[in-house]
């Protein structure tokens, strides 16, 4: 039974019967370290009292339940069931996963507006948190779910929030511990003068080594999709359909930095990533500073629009016809992948796309801190 009364999804695993010598099986990463003891043994959903039902075989079984908004502590349960038909499964509690609240503040105590507050950490999970501060420096982030420890040993709890000023060098830190409810609704930042590289490199999540293989295979990589590569020009987009704007290729935003944002409708990782493109957009624009978001081919250009009205998509969008010219001209620059983004510089060429970088830090995850980065060390040189 799963003490709270929402419904949700349960997922268990059973012990592998056999258990190689370790010292015969090559090191793999540790977040994958369970799939040598555990086995997908089935699933089930909670009823409006939080029972559940789960078909299993007698042995070891671990528990796991999935439900936005709450977690498990421990993450997971293990129980050893001798008669699966007669023997009840552990109850199991759920917590609900806390939100971040606090305050945007100067070096003299008063607050910073317009702040962009991110949370930040170095386990692994989807898309973290991103607000801004409002007219008394107050900000509330909301998280789905508590992230997961890159060594695989449970939750990552221990987090930080950041803020940058998006006008200047400034910028705060603060830890947190989401499993203490004073440290989540009590949070201060304050700013400080920092370097424009700062909050890239402020948390930085632990990472297995590179092996050879996979520098080989970015290697390949970057030969095979050569023309999306740093200071590369690519495809102007001029084969779309354009909606938000008057532009109606690329080069109508030279003189800009331009992220493109490839997604399509009905794409959960692109939407969970939506608030931070939105934000980015809205807090640069008068920096030299524009999003075109890029949907594939396969929806007509009159349900994109509805879909960007109600998800508030104010920015410059680009629809692919039903040919899918742009679809078949961004694969070969090795955009197979939603979300997948590019940034562009103000001459119109690739800085960088995360398919062809080597480098420790992707789009993807880190698009914000890059792109004031950018912005900031441009507003720096003579």
């Amino acid at each position: 039974q799963l003490s709270d009364s929402d419904t949700g999804e349960l997922e268990s695993g059973e012990a592998d019967a056999s258990e190689a010598d370790a010292s015969e099986t090559p090191p793999i990463n540790p977040a994958w370290a369970t799939l040598d003891k555990w086995s997908l043994g089935g699933n089930g959903q909670t009823d409006s009292d939080g029972n559940f039902e789960i078909d299993l075989a007698a042995g070891a079984v671990e528990l796991e339940v999935i439900r936005e908004g709450y977690f498990c502590s421990p993450p997971t349960t293990e129980t050893m069931l001798a008669d699966p038909a007669t023997e009840p499964l552990p109850e199991l509690v759920l917590h609900p996963v806390p939100a971040l609240n606090g305050r945007v503040l100067d070096a003299t105590g008063q607050p910073v507006i317009g702040a962009i507050v991110r949370m930040r950490h170095i386990g692994r999970g989807v898309a973290d948190p991103v607000g801004e501060s409002s007219a008394d420096g107050s900000f509330h982030l909301k998280l789905s779910r508590i992230p997961y420890a890159n060594d695989g040993s449970g939750l990552q709890t221990d987090v930080s929030v950041v803020a940058i000023d998006p006008k200047s060098n400034r910028g705060g830190i603060a830890n947190v511990d989401l499993t203490d409810a004073s440290s989540t609704s009590e949070i201060t930042i304050t700013l400080a003068e920092r370097s424009p590289d700062w909050a890239l490199n402020v948390v930085q999540p632990v990472r297995p080594p590179v092996s050879e293989q996979v520098k080989e295979e970015l290697a390949a990589r970057l030969e095979q999709y050569s023309d999306g590569a740093s200071g590369k020009v690519p495809p102007d987009l001029s084969q779309g359909t354009w909606l938000n704007t008057d532009a109606r290729s690329l080069k109508d935003f030279r003189g800009k930095f331009v992220l493109l944002d490839f997604w399509f409708i009905g794409c959960g990782p692109c939407e969970r990533d939506m608030p931070a493109i939105k934000l980015l957009y809205q807090r640069f624009f008068d920096q030299g500073f524009s999003v075109v978001s890029v949907h594939k081919d396969g929806q007509t250009p009159e349900t994109v629009q509805k879909f960007a009205n109600e998800k508030g998509m104010n920015y410059p969008i680009v629809v692919d016809n039903a040919d899918g010219e742009i679809t078949k001209q961004y694969k070969q620059l090795g955009v197979y992948f939603y979300p997948m983004y590019m940034l562009l510089g103000p001459d119109g060429k690739i800085i960088q796309s995360d398919v062809t970088s080597t480098g420790d830090h992707s789009l993807r995850m880190d698009k914000i801190e890059l792109i004031y980065r950018e912005l900031r060390e441009r507003a720096l040189r003579p």
